[in-house]
């Protein structure tokens, strides 16, 4: 099995979605000319959080939720397919809810977690808590739960953040961390989607220490 370190930040104010998916090509699919960043190197910098322009950066076009079977067959087997409340149990898809290593920094400006410490293959977060995902980290006694009917939780100034002199943290950031393991019938050619069902309000993603 190919073991993954999927890493993950989300920061809470910003006014923009942005997202990257991880994905394998197909060994028969015809390649798209894509300039990729060395593992070593992470495009991602500050500068993306107020720049309004950086969008759904190597992200799948929006679209319905698609759960993948081998076979019709095999979908209609599975309980899911007259219960969509259920969790599929033939189709082709691993779950990655539960336990993962979580760091949080109150304000993004300041003690973001770096390379080494963060999303490098082999850095190291023995040190770090445990956080159940799904969860709004707020429930977990992280920040302050907000709830806005009109307005905004920070100023109105785009693109820039500026956060409101309350007792509210600053633009927060929650940086995650698990391990797991790819099925090995995943290797046979198979395009491979990492899909997250929501976040607030921006994701930055690394694979194996890769952008």
């Amino acid at each position: 099995m190919k073991q993954k370190h999927l890493i993950w930040a989300t920061a809470a104010a910003l006014t923009f979605l942005f997202s990257a998916s991880a994905m394998a090509q197909p060994r028969h699919a015809k390649k798209k000319k894509v300039v990729e960043a060395k593992a070593d190197v992470c495009p991602f910098t500050d500068k993306w959080v107020e720049d309004e322009t950086k969008f759904e950066d190597r992200k799948q076009k929006a679209h319905a939720t698609f759960v993948p079977y081998a076979s019709t067959a095999s979908m209609q087997q599975d309980d899911y397919y007259k219960r969509p409340w259920l969790t599929p149990k033939r189709a082709n898809y691993l779950l990655l809810n539960g336990k993962w290593k979580f760091h949080y920094t109150a304000d993004w400006k300041q003690g973001k977690p770096e390379k080494d410490d963060f999303w490098a293959d082999n850095a190291d977060v023995s040190s770090w808590k445990e956080l159940q995902v799904p969860l709004n980290w707020e429930m977990a006694g992280y920040d302050v739960p907000v709830y806005n009917n009109v307005g905004y939780p920070f100023e109105n100034k785009p693109p820039f953040i500026t956060a409101f002199n309350d007792n509210f943290d600053k633009n927060p950031v929650g940086s995650y961390r698990r391990n797991f393991n790819l099925p090995e019938s995943w290797d046979e050619g198979k395009r491979v989607f990492l899909h997250f069902d929501g976040a607030c309000s921006a994701i930055v993603v690394w694979v194996n220490g890769k952008y």
